[in-house]
């Protein structure tokens, strides 16, 4: 499947599964870690479901709740990054940075034509 939604909910879910791989996380970064590795995945889910999405089909889809959990995501990602809660490894950050230019990259596909 060539779509630019799923592409992006896999890049999101294999960054955030390669995070919690990571031992070094505290239990709140796990928790951010794990929040968005379910989240991707039920967005991810519900975007495979449909054969040949387009984007406005998307944009109706990912309605005003979905949208919100998205906004989770990229917060989670941006906390994580800003090191707030614990200091990253390069692999971690890097993981982080990843899964908030999937959701960034979501995002902006959802808006494009608004």
């Amino acid at each position: 499947m060539n779509n630019p939604l799923v592409d992006a909910l896999i890049n999101m879910i294999d960054a955030s599964d390669a995070l919690l791989l990571q031992t070094e996380l505290n239990d709140l970064q796990r928790k951010f870690a794990n929040s968005i590795f379910t989240s991707a995945i039920e967005l991810r889910d519900l975007v495979i479901v449909m054969d040949d999405l387009t984007r406005e089909q998307a944009q109706h889809i990912f309605g005003f709740e979905v949208r919100a959990n998205l906004s989770k995501i990229i917060g989670y990602a941006e906390v994580l990054l800003e090191e707030t809660e614990g200091t990253l490894n390069p692999i971690q950050r890097d993981m982080a940075e990843t899964i908030n230019r999937a959701g960034h990259e979501i995002n902006d596909y959802l808006n494009e034509g608004n």
